[in-house]
């Protein structure tokens, strides 16, 4: 692990002094966070490191929604300047605990929710946290959040057939809607895996957006259904964080995404 953080990083910041010399930045970008908390889980992030994120994005980026961005889309709303929103995947119940900071900073984040949260395919996951009650689910529905689908259970969407598929993805958004009584518009695929059969379901299921994590740019004419995201986790230092999202970056596990090259970034 160690090994792979330094290769990141030398590589992260090499790329990002490039982007600053050449004055190039992502004008839309997609953060998807998991957990924040003060532990040692790879995809925790500690909330202060949260809050200097946050910081950080707001001096140079305008916070966004992902209602903003599905307005922006549709030709409904104009992009002023770069924007960036705020995601997080499985709902973890430690998330209660950022509804003050985001609410001070005016970001309203997405939260994609399991629908079945006792079948929850835990080794997917890789964790044991505990997930948002449905009460929970309300309290940050009042702060402003916004409520997104994760699937059921949280498969391997790669190794499901069509009925297993359409159950997952439109049997999610079916149970949230009737046991929350509230409108899901939004999907983000477990792991950010897809297949062609996931992604018509995702269509036809009703979904106005769907989030991936592929490195890669959003624009005006991006597919509304495979909209990629920058997947950031406690492993990453601030310099890293800060480089995560520029055009280079991006551009280069793009590139090597599909070499064996890439499981060390």
């Amino acid at each position: 692990m160690k090994k792979r953080n330094y290769i990141r990083k030398a590589i992260y910041l090499t790329l990002l002094r490039v982007d600053h010399l050449l004055k190039r930045s992502n004008k839309i970008v997609i953060f998807c966070y998991h957990s924040i908390a003060k532990d040692n889980w790879a995809f925790s992030v500690k909330p202060k490191n949260l809050e200097k994120q946050m910081d950080y994005m707001l001096d140079n980026y305008e916070s966004w929604s992902l209602s903003d961005l599905e307005k922006y889309l549709k030709g409904r709303k104009k992009l002023t300047k770069n924007v960036f929103i705020v995601t997080f995947d499985d709902g973890y119940r430690n998330l209660l605990k950022s509804i003050d900071l985001f609410k001070s900073k005016s970001i309203y984040p997405t939260v994609f929710l399991l629908s079945d949260k006792e079948k929850i395919k835990r080794k997917e996951i890789s964790s044991k946290k505990l997930i948002l009650k449905e009460s929970d689910i309300l309290i940050l529905k009042s702060a402003g959040w916004e409520i997104g689908s994760h699937s059921k259970t949280h498969p391997n969407f790669w190794k499901l057939d069509e009925n297993k598929l359409e159950e997952e993805i439109k049997g999610s958004k079916l149970n949230l809607e009737k046991n929350l009584n509230l409108k899901v518009n939004y999907f983000a695929y477990p792991k950010g895996k897809y297949t062609k059969n996931a992604l018509n379901i995702v269509k036809k299921s009703g979904y106005k957006l769907a989030l991936t994590v592929d490195d890669n740019f959003i624009c005006r004419s991006s597919n509304k259904f495979l909209l990629p995201r920058i997947g950031i986790d406690g492993t990453h230092t601030f310099e890293e964080f800060k480089a995560s999202f520029t055009p280079s970056v991006v551009t280069f596990r793009n590139i090597v995404k599909h070499t064996f090259f890439y499981k060390f970034i």
